[in-house]
């Protein structure tokens, strides 16, 4: 007997922003977000935006 087990597709968008100094190359600081298309609301998706922008 087989069973078939299906496939999952996630839509998840993650970014990274680096900031580092331009004259001394020196790292600063680091963040991330990550974003599920699926099991988020329209307002994560808007705060998700915005920190793009």
């Amino acid at each position: 007997m087989a069973v078939s087990l299906g496939s999952d597709t996630a839509k998840i968008q993650t970014i990274q922003r680096d900031i580092v100094d331009p004259k001394s190359k020196a790292f600063i600081w680091c963040d991330s977000d990550s974003f599920d298309f699926d099991a988020s609301s329209n307002e994560e998706a808007q705060d998700t935006a915005k920190t793009v922008s």
